[in-house]
């Protein structure tokens, strides 16, 4: 069960109060459908130095799933979409990355 943790007064989930890890699987994988590309279990083990099925990196991203923050498996390979109530959190992503690109 998920934590009650980094909710803001609306009830929603804030991405400011993640873990250090899920922040940055958050923040590729955001950044990666915001330029039409699949984001792969390698390409996500290389950025974070974890093995493709370690327990952590295979945690990591089933907590962003039950958070809400993506929408997918880790059952059936990996494939992940952005839900629709957490699209003002992706435009902010790809327009940060717009600006800094």
């Amino acid at each position: 069960m998920v934590e009650e943790t980094g909710k803001n007064k609306t009830g929603t989930r804030s991405p400011n109060n993640l873990p250090f890890l899920q922040a940055q699987l958050l923040e590729r994988m955001y950044l990666n459908i915001g330029s039409g590309r699949g984001t792969s279990l390698k390409e996500l083990s290389e950025l974070t130095d974890y093995p493709e099925h370690s327990k952590i990196l295979m945690g990591a991203l089933r907590a962003l799933i039950e958070k809400g923050f993506i929408a997918g498996s880790t059952e059936d390979g990996i494939s992940f979409s952005v839900p629709k109530d957490k699209f003002s959190l992706f435009h902010f992503y790809k327009a940060t990355n717009a600006k800094n690109g």
